[in-house]
């Protein structure tokens, strides 16, 4: 049979073209493959920090947070957020045309301009946006809407951690009372009860240990 004079068996012939078959599937994912890279190639991505989930990992640091009830009085489960933020290093060869990955949404770029060390981007067309410099790290580009000033936010994951023995709750959500109310974790509950936390309004420090050694809850105009 043309095609097959090197394999007279049924069971060669079988074996054959199994063989094609898997060629092609590798083909095609092979080009497949091909033509995201060249698609990545042109998408800006945040910079994302070595974030690992366990409390332990977490300490002496911050991050803004989404409370989850749990049934535990001693702990708190929360998702964990960093805004997206873009090194200044890739920035620099931004252009119209490009994507940005906005936490897995990827945003083109039809218009880019320039505001002092800001970048506008769709100031009038799709997602409107400007990057700003973090006042922490002036290497990277935090992503806010320039609708309602809006951060884009990367949810990193979710952990839960004990509150320290000396836990502090501070309350700024009022911005015309001068001072901040303090207060323990039964504050914090209560105004937990009567409040819409989330990351824009949410902030939680742990300490060495990785408890929960402050939530903070300022005033936020999109809460």
């Amino acid at each position: 049979m043309p095609g097959f004079a090197k394999y007279e068996s049924p069971a060669e012939r079988k074996e054959l073209i199994i063989m094609k078959k898997i060629i092609a599937v590798l083909c095609a994912v092979l080009c497949l493959t091909m033509a995201c890279c060249a698609f990545a190639e042109d998408v800006i991505r945040p910079e994302l920090p070595s974030v690992v989930i366990p409390s332990e990992v977490l300490a002496n640091r911050s991050f803004s947070i989404d409370p989850v009830a749990g049934e535990n009085e001693n702990s708190l489960r929360m998702f964990i957020y960093e805004p997206v933020a873009y090194a200044k290093a890739a920035l620099a060869e931004l252009k119209v045309g490009d994507f940005l990955d906005l936490a897995g949404t990827y945003c083109e770029i039809a218009t880019l301009e320039m505001d002092g060390e800001d970048y506008v981007i769709n100031k009038e067309a799709g997602t409107s946006m400007y990057l700003h410099a973090d006042e922490n790290n002036p290497d990277l580009f935090i992503a806010h809407s320039t609708d309602d000033d809006y951060i884009f936010w990367n949810r990193l994951g979710m952990t839960e951690a004990a509150f320290a023995a000396d836990f502090v709750f501070t309350d700024l959500s009022d911005p015309d009372r001068a001072e901040p109310v303090v207060g323990d974790l039964a504050a914090f509950r209560a105004a937990w009860e009567t409040s819409y936390f989330n990351p824009d309004n949410l902030s939680v420090q742990f300490n060495e240990k990785g408890e929960i050694a402050q939530i903070i809850f300022t005033f936020s105009p999109n809460s």
